[in-house]
């Protein structure tokens, strides 16, 4: 069935009343607060400190303004009143807009002029300037990227160019999970660096997150092929090996109650924090392994237990190739 929108007032009550019992905040419940607390205030006498310097500013500079939401906008033009001589510096590019999903609007940014004459501020002290060249990419790049992102509907109408005159290919792939299975970029990579390894220095591949490089990172480890990690860590070094080495450590000193405090969770799902914490004390108060504190009725231990000495297994006989598996299996 659908929910009718008085379904969702009382869902946002009940959660706001749980959240309020508990004494959780939410993000959602930061912005209402803060924007309640600046419009409760009618001058700027005696403000507390944490508002003091909000109001005193000269400038208000806002990065990202596509992706600013109705009540952040409200918080803004709260600032503004209660301090008129402040200027608004706002930058922003519509077709990155990608916070719809949680409220946020690229129309403040392409009614900006519109906007903020309809609150008074006059036409000529509103300055508007357009950054149509782009110093990042080459220029087919540019061109791709103009074939998709003028098919957006809000937004400024506007005819990007490289600034450099540098050729470059352009290759694009529907499905990210191929690039390894397939091989795409590895192959390439692997054809140039026997041809010549000097080509490797021409070499570079973006992404996203530091965590979407790993699964190539380890297969040019593999091959033996010179890898450099500009942002972020090897693999050896991530956070997902240092859990599990830190569970391998569990295993081996099963008295150790730090270490049973810190990755006991992470190795057993149906263990939570606090359940891994409590076995930590029992363990200090009568020196048992952990295994002795395990509910097994209530979960596989047999099965958990037989997967982590399979992985210090596997470490232990440095398969890197088995372990990286293993890893994305489970994390």
């Amino acid at each position: 069935p659908d929910v009718l929108f008085e379904d969702l007032d009382k869902i946002n009550k009940l959660t706001k009343d749980f959240r309020k019992a508990y004494n959780i905040i939410a993000y959602s419940d930061m912005l209402t607060d803060f924007y309640d607390e600046l419009k409760a205030l009618k001058t700027i006498d005696n403000l507390p400190f944490h508002l003091k310097e909000l109001v005193e500013l000269e400038v208000l500079y806002i990065d990202e303004f596509q992706d600013i939401s109705p009540m952040q906008w409200d918080i803004i033009l709260e600032l503004l009143r209660l301090n008129p001589r402040c200027r608004l510096f706002c930058v922003g590019d519509a077709d990155q807009a990608i916070y719809s999903f949680r409220g946020s609007s690229p129309e403040f940014l392409v009614e900006f002029e519109k906007i903020m004459v309809s609150i008074g501020i006059p036409l000529h002290e509103i300055d508007i300037i357009y950054f149509t060249v782009n110093r990042r990419c080459f220029p087919e790049a540019v061109a791709l990227a103009k074939t998709f992102i003028s098919k957006n509907k809000y937004r400024y109408e506007k005819d990007m160019m490289a600034l450099g005159n540098k050729q470059g290919e352009v290759f694009f792939i529907e499905d990210e999970s191929t690039l390894i299975s397939k091989g795409l970029i590895l192959s390439d990579i692997e054809e140039k660096y026997v041809k010549d390894p000097r080509h490797l220095s021409d070499i570079s591949i973006l992404y996203r997150e530091h965590s979407q490089s790993l699964p190539l990172v380890i297969e040019l480890i593999k091959k033996r092929i010179p890898v450099n990690v500009s942002s972020g860590k090897l693999p050896m070094d991530t956070k997902i090996m240092g859990d599990v080495m830190g569970i391998i450590s569990m295993i081996l000193d099963s008295k150790n109650p730090y270490l049973v405090e810190t990755y006991l969770y992470k190795l057993f799902d149906s263990i939570t924090k606090t359940e891994a914490k409590n076995i930590a004390i029992k363990m200090r108060q009568t020196g048992e392994v952990f295994s002795k504190f395990l509910n097994t009725r209530r979960m596989p231990v047999e099965k958990e237990l037989k997967e982590a000495k399979m992985l210090w297994s596997l470490i232990s006989k440095s398969t890197m190739p088995n372990i990286t598996n293993l890893l994305l299996s489970k994390y």
